[in-house]
């Protein structure tokens, strides 16, 4: 099971840190075009990942602060018909490789875009 500690802390304390709406349009973006030319990750339907880090990003404008753990399970739910509506093992997996792909975009898009 992969936890806040577990994943790249600099996605995560950068994403927690952005606030400025230009740059997190900015980071959109190039979330945008990693997703049209080179969005390839497995475990994780690429529309998911694309969907999640979108909502992500949608998330952290209006100032949401929870933790991407948690945020992960509310994001998956709401995009991603096949996940399951509990938090079980099968749920536990499922975020899990959702959001090693989903962070590894956001990371890729924010080095292109200049915000990381």
């Amino acid at each position: 099971m992969m936890d806040d500690q577990i994943l790249d802390p600099a996605v995560l304390e950068h994403m927690r840190q952005v606030d400025d709406s230009v740059t997190i349009e900015r980071w959109r973006r190039s979330v945008v075009a990693h997703a049209r030319h080179d969005l390839n990750c497995s475990g994780c339907p690429n529309d998911v990942v694309f969907a999640a880090a979108l909502k992500l990003l949608a998330l952290m404008q209006i100032g949401d602060q929870g933790s991407i753990s948690d945020l992960m399970y509310e994001v998956l739910q709401d995009i991603d018909d096949d996940f399951p509506a509990d938090k079980s093992d099968a749920a536990r997996q499922r975020k899990s490789r959702c959001t090693r792909c989903v962070l590894n975009l956001l990371r890729d898009a924010a080095e292109s875009a200049g915000v990381l």
